[in-house]
């Protein structure tokens, strides 16, 4: 399947346009340029982690959303690069069903170990409140992007995570709009 070169989009479909090997939206995007390695220095990366998670069970920690960026990232890192994957998954109170079965089902097929991460709900169902009324106010993408806030509090918890199994890398998909 062809995608996109910057955020993976798929091709298929011609809901979006291209120009060239570059989906339109990324094209013109304001967002960040994402970092890019090439093949040489991404093997070193890779052969570098790898040596940090030498006698450990795990080389990498990867923050798990269910989405296609985060599920993508895991299958390349696990399957591409043949790295030991703990993955980390927060379950907001507004995750659908079929995310959650697909978090499930993709490390069941990688296997890799999964974690739930916990944040209180009540706590997110605020922050995610407040976000969106001042969206209301200020229609921003800034501040649509502020609904996300509380899943980052998931950040401290990958953290946590990494510490208790002495992972020294951490890997979070993620895509220029966030």
């Amino acid at each position: 399947m062809e995608r996109c070169d910057t955020c993976v989009l798929p091709r298929s479909g011609n809901l979006i346009e291209f120009e060239e090997e570059t989906c339109k939206l990324c094209v013109h995007s304001t967002g960040p340029t994402p970092n890019r390695m090439d093949a040489d220095e991404l093997e070193r990366f890779i052969r570098e982690v790898k040596e940090a998670g030498r006698g450990r069970p795990y080389d990498c920690v990867v923050g798990l959303s269910g989405g296609r960026d985060s599920t993508y990232m895991l299958h390349q890192l696990v399957r591409r690069h043949g790295l030991r994957c703990i993955a980390g998954y927060y379950r907001t109170p507004y995750t659908p069903e079929t995310t959650d079965a697909n978090v499930i089902r993709v490390t069941e097929r990688l296997g890799v170990r999964l974690v739930r991460l916990s944040i209180d709900h009540e706590y997110h169902n605020r922050w995610a409140k407040a976000a969106a009324l001042l969206w209301q106010k200020q229609p921003t993408p800034v501040h649509a992007n502020l609904t996300c806030a509380p899943c980052k509090a998931v950040n401290r918890e990958i953290l946590k995570l990494a510490r208790r199994h002495r992972v020294k890398y951490l890997a979070m998909g993620s895509n220029r709009y966030e």
